[in-house]
């Protein structure tokens, strides 16, 4: 049975992430869990809120 996994990344726009505790480390993890998953050839599936206050690519 083909696995079913993936690693789901949520509003992590500079915008956002100023407001979160501990941010460095955040993102940190954040990267880590990426490049692992990717090489894993887990799909990374990235979610970014929009709205006039963000910036597009940011």
């Amino acid at each position: 049975m083909p696995s079913r996994s993936a690693l789901l990344v949520i509003a992590m726009q500079h915008a956002t992430v100023a407001l979160a505790h501990r941010a460095a480390g955040t993102v940190a993890a954040i990267a880590g869990l990426s490049a692992r998953a990717r090489a894993a050839g887990v799909p990374v599936v990235v979610a970014r809120q929009r709205d006039e206050s963000m910036v597009p690519g940011a």
